[in-house]
């Protein structure tokens, strides 16, 4: 299965992909498939731009190299990678089945060797 396909699927991704912020990823996605030929032409003129190419590639890379700014989607992203290169590479796990719910780790602050509440 194509990441590109992984990531749209409600089924497998849910709806977590399907905002237009996600807009971009979806043409990065595709690039990592391999399929630039199947950019609208509005998604292609932003691979150019994000590529730096004059031409799109033709096949799938061997290594992608992202540069992208804070909050701009990279954890997110890159656990999707990793989640669909894992169900690609072990095909007889359990079934895929819908997101129906979120896991959270609560995250503990540890203190900080200087308070900053103590008189200066």
């Amino acid at each position: 299965m194509k990441l590109h396909t992984f990531m749209t699927r409600k089924n497998l991704a849910g709806t977590e992909f399907s905002g237009p912020s996600w807009s971009t990823w979806r043409v990065i996605a595709r690039l990592i498939d391999g399929d630039a030929h199947l950019l609208s032409a509005a998604d292609r003129a932003l691979a150019l731009k994000l590529t730096g190419r004059t031409v799109l590639p033709t096949g799938a890379p061997r290594e992608v190299y992202i540069g992208a700014g804070r909050r701009g989607g990279k954890t997110r992203f890159a656990s999707l990678v990793a989640t669909w290169k894992l169900a690609n590479e072990y095909p007889q796990l359990a079934p895929a089945r819908p997101l129906s719910r979120r896991w959270w780790l609560p995250i503990e602050r540890k203190p900080s060797s200087r308070s900053d509440t103590s008189p200066a």
